[in-house]
C-alpha cells in the first residue's frame, strides 16, 4: 500500500504538478509492440490511470474498435484480482481513453 511518503517503481507519488493547479498527466507506460499507452492523471484530487491508443493508432477504426471491445469486457468484470474499467472518455490530447 502506498502512503504519502512511499512509492513503487511503477507508481510514484508526484511531488507537484508544476503547472499552476491544472490537470496533472504523466505517461507511465508505452507498450513496445502494442498500440496502447498508460497515463496517470489527477482528476478532482484523485489519481487515476487512463489507457489510450498511441498517437499513430488514434482515429483508426480497427484500433478504436479494439479499445471499445476491451472497455465493454473490462467494464462487465467484477473479479478481485482484475482491474475494472469505470468509463470510456475522450480527451482532446489523448483521444478515446479507458479509465
Amino acid at each position: 500500500m502506498l502512503t504519502s511518503d512511499s512509492s513503487s517503481e511503477f507508481f510514484s507519488v508526484p511531488e507537484s504538478s508544476g503547472n499552476g493547479g491544472r490537470a496533472y498527466r504523466e505517461l507511465i507506460h508505452s507498450s513496445g509492440g502494442g498500440f496502447c499507452e498508460l497515463y496517470r492523471v489527477n482528476r478532482m484530487g484523485r489519481f487515476r490511470v487512463l489507457k489510450c491508443l498511441k498517437a499513430e493508432f488514434r482515429g483508426n477504426p480497427v484500433y478504436e474498435g479494439l479499445l471499445r471491445k476491451e472497455f465493454e469486457t473490462g467494464f462487465s468484470l467484477d473479479l478481485p484480482n482484475i482491474c475494472q474499467y469505470y468509463s470510456m472518455d475522450s480527451t482532446e490530447e489523448l483521444g478515446n481513453c479507458l479509465e
